[in-house]
């Protein structure tokens, strides 16, 4: 008798998986014009990210171009009544014409480069700090496995010398980009590991949308887990940029820090006026950043500060015209 009960049970069961299939099948097909029909309706949306990205240097997106260049970017920070810091960093990429564009030679700082050269942030999510590692260097390769407007997959290894020791490093980094209706959604993950023993996770996600017909907004949350270090590293920061033309920009940005050992708490917060203008040529640009922070270890007191950069681009550089995509 459980036998006949069984029987119809797994025919139904069948059934119903066959129409599910079916189903599936055809959703599949509608997600495949519903996912052209987000594209081109986002595409002034992605065009308006990759223009800002392309016009801030943003290194998550320089890491995926392929094109040779050289960035030298010269900062002056200064903060209360603390020493005025300084900050002189460069960075060179080469695209090796062989395997169809997808190698590239990096010659730049520390393989975290993407954060020392977010040194001032309100923009990106970081705290307005100048980062002191003269004695960083790293020499690498970069295949491109998938590079797409939507999803990027690339591997970067090679050698890193940190005050004067050599190690081997090997760090994969994946990003997706999904539409969704009025927002841009963008995940990247990067992980590091490295021969003296350090093994790093960076994630971030980024929420874009427009605002207006002249406003842009970005919302990020990223986190840093770290081998050596206790507990967990986290950051959500909001910027509304305001392009007042194809060569002057201006940031407005709150960004947040927290730490989950030894508990949960606020590190830091920061206001910041980012200002960015492209100067007497496309390869030449100059930034005025106000900020005032509140760190914990000044009992979240008003702690102002200004940074001035100057930065200056050699080889391969956009010709940046609002809302063109390069």
């Amino acid at each position: 008798m459980t036998r006949s009960v069984g029987f119809p049970r797994k025919i139904l069961v069948c059934i119903m998986l066959f129409l599910f299939l079916a189903a599936g099948a055809v959703f599949a097909e509608e997600e495949t014009r519903v996912d052209k029909f987000h594209r081109n309706a986002s595409s002034g949306l992605l065009a308006t990210a990759r223009w800002l990205d392309n016009f801030f240097s943003d290194p998550r997106f320089e890491s995926e171009q392929g094109k040779s260049r050289l960035k030298i970017r010269f900062s002056l920070f200064a903060e209360d009544e603390s020493d005025i810091e300084y900050d002189v960093r460069t960075g060179l990429r080469l695209d090796l014409p062989i395997l169809e564009e997808r190698l590239h030679l990096l010659i730049a700082g520390d393989p975290d480069e993407e954060v020392g050269y977010r040194t001032i942030s309100g923009a990106e999510g970081a705290s307005p700090t100048v980062v002191d590692n003269e004695e960083d260097f790293s020499l690498s390769l970069r295949y491109f496995i998938k590079r797409k407007a939507l999803r990027h997959l690339s591997l970067r290894s090679g050698l890193r010398w940190r005050d004067g020791m050599p190690a081997i490093f090997l760090e994969p980094r994946y990003r997706r980009t999904i539409p969704l209706d009025d927002w841009n959604f963008r995940f990247t993950q990067r992980l590091t590991t490295i021969t003296d023993g350090t093994l790093r996770a960076r994630t971030l996600f980024d929420f874009d949308r427009q605002v207006g017909d002249k406003l842009f907004f970005r919302a990020s949350a990223e986190g840093v887990w770290d081998k050596d270090e206790h507990g967990y590293a986290y950051g959500a920061s909001f910027s509304l940029f305001q392009p007042f033309s194809f060569r002057r920009t201006l940031v407005y940005g709150w960004s947040n820090s927290f730490v989950t050992h030894p508990h949960h708490r606020l590190e830091d917060v920061t206001l910041s006026l980012r200002y960015r203008q492209r100067i007497w040529r496309d390869w030449l640009f100059y930034e005025v950043v106000p900020q005032v922070s509140f760190p914990r270890d000044e009992d979240y007191e008003a702690t102002p500060g200004i940074l001035l950069r100057l930065e200056l681009i050699f080889g391969y550089y956009p010709e940046l015209s609002l809302g063109e995509t390069h």
